[in-house]
């Protein structure tokens, strides 16, 4: 009888009789700053299935469920990696993610499920990044005011934590450095960075 039932199935939806999800996408932001909140949204076209679950997951965990049927309708799932759902701004086309860590960074899931007849079952990802940004503007040391056809430019630009770290860019009159040496160095986890700038004044349009 199952195997009958499960023939049937197959045959409407094989002939368009049964109508499948489609146009199944989500919507979330590449980066966030810690502390901020987050809006995930899962995009889908039911045409005339009807909805049973949809699910988010953050990595392999399950931490949200929307199921219309049930009562209540809306559960969330408790999280060791700090996540924060917003439920009064959560539904089940989004989901609001409060105050986000630096932890949570990673691969957030959407599962759409429809009902009989069609049972299809629908997931898509994407990436979501936490960053923090720097506090403080860049500190330049070493750099003289004056500088004479012949002499060293030696300096220093820094910036403290940022992640991830901070991309430094040495230029001169605007325009990107080129003709010098350039080092750059990273501390405490990647999440300081400073560069060195190094080069002999060849031109006498060169001014720092």
């Amino acid at each position: 009888m199952f195997f009958i039932l499960l023939l049937l199935i197959s045959f409407l939806v094989f002939t368009g009789f049964i109508t499948a999800l489609k146009d199944v996408s989500v919507t979330i932001p590449q980066a966030v700053k810690r502390g901020s909140n987050a809006l995930l949204t899962c995009n889908y076209d039911m045409e005339n299935d009807t909805l049973y679950s949809v699910k988010w997951y953050k990595g392999r965990r399950e931490f949200y469920r929307y199921t219309p049927k049930e009562n209540p309708a809306m559960k969330v799932f408790p999280s060791q990696s700090g996540l924060n759902v917003e439920r009064n701004l959560s539904n089940q086309s989004h989901v609001v993610l409060l105050a986000v860590p630096l932890n949570i960074s990673g691969k957030f899931t959407c599962e759409i499920s429809v009902e009989a007849p069609s049972f299809q079952t629908a997931m898509i990802s994407g990436e979501m990044e936490v960053v923090e940004l720097p506090i403080e503007q860049a500190s330049v040391t070493g750099i003289q005011p004056r500088y004479r056809i012949g002499d060293l430019v030696d300096g220093n630009c820094s910036i403290k934590y940022s992640k991830p770290a901070a991309n430094l860019t040495w230029t001169i009159n605007g325009v990107v450095v080129s003709m010098c040496d350039i080092f750059t160095k990273k501390i405490k986890n990647n999440s300081n960075r400073a560069r060195t700038l190094r080069c002999k004044i060849t031109d006498g349009e060169f001014y720092v």
